[in-house]
């Protein structure tokens, strides 16, 4: 156990006072930090993102707590519900020498940093590195994504977010309860009321909580063309360069393994593979697969890793889900905010352009086809004044002078051959129903009529 594990997890005399030394900074830490949250949490446009919904994942301390097994299994779930998720990592340790970088095959874990390779090789969706969250989640959201999962970064107040996820370990929480560096804390225990879900990995969670395991699978070998293979219950050396290796120590002891020794590494650490290539020629050498990134290109025989698979309840992806559906009108909120690239600017021009070339060219064609419409029925409108005494047998009826039914709909049916038969029958129907209109009119004048022509004639 470490210094600082001592100091953070204890409670032991010698622990308390160790950290007693260390209070004033905690205290100093604790004003520096609630200063910088309120100043974006008063001013909201300070923090931003594109328009796109963004999960963070983060956790309350210091070290590992299970982060990257979940964005790696919180992925693969989107992905399965139909989305296209993307991760954003700052790429810790890593040595990029342009921001952002977007990962490929070709990465390696010395330039990208071995969180984010691990999850890149896992998850297959796109990945990007860059100490700078916000332009880095641009990036991201320019690679065709429509959810952002960013791994670590629930301090990272720059960057607006739709979704918060705390993740605790199950065996150390949330240690001594103190802030950083007395305790472990980047914020008081108080933060988990803010956040939208607490995930407890490798313990049951208390209710309102959900609870993660990891599941472990046997032990494969590093490099793919080796012979060597290893049995239940061998001797071994394991190696965890993570922050909190006491885990996966039992995860091996679990497998039935029994550790002989270790190989120390601190979190992140790439220890020389000559150091791994002594020990594994006198014994077989468990790592996790956060360290096997590292030496997945170096000829290390006899050396063995172990995959673990992150289980979570149905019931935590769909609260995930449902929080990515209900944060539109956030993202419609913070959009007028966010500046995209010229590249980005080009294809939502390029878009808007294709959307306007297709309403014009729609709007055009209706507006023909209302042309068209307009010469038939304006045989039907006519504005000269119906006579009162209809004397003459050679002139046509009030019915022929308005349009001749035949006619009509023979000129009906030509037109609109080639459309469609429901907007035929409304416009045929349209012009039976005038018609009628104009008999109940004419009737009783066409009465009156006859009745003033037999006076006369009387």
């Amino acid at each position: 156990m470490s210094l600082l594990d001592e100091i953070w997890y204890e409670k032991s005399l010698t622990s308390y006072v160790l950290r007693v030394p260390l209070y004033p900074f905690s205290l100093m830490f604790r004003f520096v930090s609630a200063l910088r949250r309120s100043i974006y949490m008063s001013n909201q446009d300070k923090a931003k993102a594109p328009a796109i919904p963004v999960i963070v994942v983060g956790g309350l301390s210091a070290g590992g707590a299970g982060k990257t097994p979940l964005c790696v299994a919180l992925l693969k779930e989107l992905k399965n519900r139909g989305f296209k998720p993307g991760l954003l990592s700052r790429g810790y340790k890593s040595h990029v020498k342009h921001y952002p970088y977007l990962l490929s095959d070709k990465s390696d874990a010395q330039t990208s940093g071995d969180e984010p390779l691990l999850i890149y090789h896992q998850s297959e969706c796109p990945v990007v590195v860059d100490p700078n969250r916000v332009r880095g989640a641009q990036f991201l959201y320019e690679q065709g994504v429509d959810v952002i999962v960013c791994d670590d970064g629930l301090q990272h107040y720059k960057l607006a977010r739709d979704v918060e996820i705390a993740v605790l370990d199950g065996a150390r929480m949330l240690g001594n309860r103190l802030l950083l560096p007395a305790g472990p804390l980047r914020e008081g225990q108080w933060r988990l009321q803010t956040v939208d879900a607490v995930v407890v990995n490798g313990a049951v969670a208390k209710i309102g909580n959900y609870s993660m395991t990891l599941k472990p699978e046997f032990p494969k070998p590093l490099n793919e063309n080796s012979v060597r293979s290893i049995s239940q219950g061998a001797k071994v050396c394991a190696l965890a360069g993570i922050g909190n290796p006491e885990r996966f120590y039992k995860t091996v002891e679990d497998l039935g393994f029994k550790i002989v020794s270790t190989l120390k590494a601190s979190d992140h650490e790439r220890l020389n593979p000559s150091k791994i290539k002594k020990v594994a020629a006198t014994m077989p050498v468990l790592m996790t697969r956060k360290d096997a990134v590292k030496y997945e290109k170096e000829e290390l025989d006899n050396v063995f890793v172990i995959d673990v698979k992150a289980n979570l309840s149905s019931q935590f992806y769909n609260l995930i889900e449902n929080k990515i559906k209900a944060s539109k009108d956030k993202i419609l909120r913070r959009s007028k905010y966010y500046k995209p690239s010229a590249k980005k600017k080009e294809a939502l021009v390029l878009e808007s352009d294709q959307k306007v070339v297709s309403s014009f060219a729609q709007n055009a064609k209706q507006e023909d086809q209302s042309r068209e419409n307009l010469k038939i029925f304006s045989k039907a409108q006519d504005t000269t004044p119906v006579s009162m005494f209809l004397n003459k047998e050679s002139k046509p009826t009030f019915e022929e002078k308005i349009f001749k039914k035949a006619d009509f709909d023979q000129e009906v049916a030509s037109r609109f051959s080639k459309a469609p038969s429901v907007l035929l029958n409304d416009h045929v129907k349209d012009a039976h129903e005038e018609l009628k209109d104009l008999k109940a009119l004419v009737t009783p004048l066409s009465a009156e009529s006859n009745k003033a022509e037999v006076k006369h004639k009387e």
